[in-house]
């Protein structure tokens, strides 16, 4: 109860003007709960706690600039990530609480890793996590990118560049490919139009009606922008390296407007507007025309705005790359 209502002072604080002391009272009385708890290993897989401290997480995400340049390693770790792995394993066939933190838990890891290029600090290799391509709900085909998601940015920012084989990156490039291609009826948009056929619009509208289906087509963008940057096969020298190169960063250009697509045409959800904003923190600079690079800065503006999310250092560092004045 505490977590929440610091997270929703925090949260009115930030887009309405509420008092953001308030947040801190209700944060400590948290606190004054949890850290008693830590000591207890069976506490530490109680699923309250493991959602206080998601929640606690969120508290952290939103007063973190969104830049690259800050470390987000505080209330997300007081218990420590083979807590999570654990809570997962365990309730990987129930479900609950517990599994919904652990999802959330791993959606906050690849957010904070993605941004600041490091790698996502659970075990992965010990999560008990369907990776096939058999049929169920749309959650799970949703669940299914993501963890491959943040398989994806350990081989890109766990490994030493000599280390990550090119074999490695094929199998989770086609790993995306396939799943793009098999997932359900329900993951077609019921709407989409490209932004040449819009009016001034430099992103396309793709609605969907579940936020189950944006959530899993974000991450598979985010993937894909993560191989095509850390692709292997990029010639270090010749002829041919200025060519590659345009063409990655097309194809990066490509993904992001379609995750600011997304964020906008869906934009009842707000984790697809931090989604998309985490793409136009690291992949932003490679927008060269000034309609581009405003409607760029129009997905930070809204994402501090209306969710709360600090990306004023964000929309700066942008702006220095580009050369406004």
């Amino acid at each position: 109860m505490n977590a929440i209502l610091a997270a929703s002072a925090r949260h009115l604080s930030r887009v309405s003007g509420g008092d953001p002391y308030v947040a801190d009272k209700y944060h400590q009385r948290c606190l004054q709960h949890l850290i008693p708890m830590l000591s207890d290993e069976a506490a530490v897989l109680d699923e309250n706690l493991l959602a206080s401290t998601v929640i606690l997480r969120f508290l952290e995400e939103i007063d973190v600039p969104l830049s690259g340049k800050v470390h987000l390693d505080g209330a997300g770790h007081l218990i420590g990530a083979h807590a999570f792995v654990s809570a997962q394993e365990i309730s990987a066939v129930s479900g609950g609480l517990r599994l919904a933190a652990f999802w959330v838990g791993l959606r906050q890891e690849i957010y904070v890793a993605f941004v600041n290029q490091r790698p996502i600090t659970f075990p992965l290799q010990h999560c008990n996590v369907d990776r096939s391509f058999g049929a169920t709900g749309e959650g799970m085909w949703a669940n299914r990118i993501i963890f491959h998601c943040a398989e994806t940015i350990q081989w890109c920012f766990g490994l030493l560049e000599h280390e990550r084989s090119t074999t490695r990156f094929q199998e989770l490039l086609s790993y995306a490919v396939d799943w793009l291609k098999l997932i359900p009826p329900c993951y077609t948009p019921i709407y989409y139009r490209n932004a040449d056929a819009i009016s001034d619009a430099v992103f396309p509208e793709v609605m969907y009606l579940s936020d189950a289906a944006v959530t899993g087509i974000q991450h598979y963008h985010l993937t894909i922008i993560l191989l095509t940057a850390y692709d292997p096969t990029i010639p270090k020298l010749g002829s041919r390296r200025a060519t590659v190169l345009r063409k990655m960063d097309d194809e990066i250009k490509h993904h992001t407007k379609m995750l600011c697509g997304l964020a906008l045409s869906n934009s009842s959800t707000p984790p697809n507007f931090v989604t998309a904003s985490m793409a136009v923190t690291m992949a932003g600079d490679k927008f060269t025309e000034a309609k581009e690079q405003q409607a760029c800065i129009r997905i930070l503006e809204t994402c501090e705005a209306e969710h709360g999310w600090s990306t004023m250092t964000a929309q700066e560092d942008l702006k220095a790359a580009w050369g406004w004045k």
